[in-house]
């Protein structure tokens, strides 16, 4: 099982756990790492538990991705292919769409 995170903003990555517990690879761009090693991570988990009680709580917890999407990158995870695109920097310092192949349907999320 593989999740993709376009970009690490809370409302993308609480609950990454339950995938992590479950197995899942996450696949994030590479700047997602200056986020998680930063202050504002941690401090805005911290404020969340608070304010976004009953749905952060402490089992909320930050997920390290396990595959950093660099800039250039691209490749196929499964049938039909989707394939994660690292883009340049748009809604957060990281941002990645996944393309579909065949159809050519791009998702991308803000």
């Amino acid at each position: 099982m593989v999740r993709c995170v376009t970009h690490y903003h809370a409302d993308h990555i609480y609950g990454l756990q339950v995938y992590k517990d479950e197995g899942a690879q996450v696949f994030a761009p590479a700047e997602a790492l200056a986020y998680l090693n930063g202050p504002q991570a941690t401090g805005a988990a911290a404020e969340r538990r608070e304010t976004l009680k009953p749905f952060v709580d402490d089992r909320t917890r930050l997920v390290y991705p396990d595959v950093l999407v660099d800039r250039d990158a691209s490749f196929a995870l499964g049938r039909p292919h989707l394939r994660p695109e690292a883009v340049r920097p748009v809604h957060s310092d990281g941002d990645m769409a996944m393309l579909v192949q065949p159809g050519g349907v791009l998702f991308s999320a803000t």
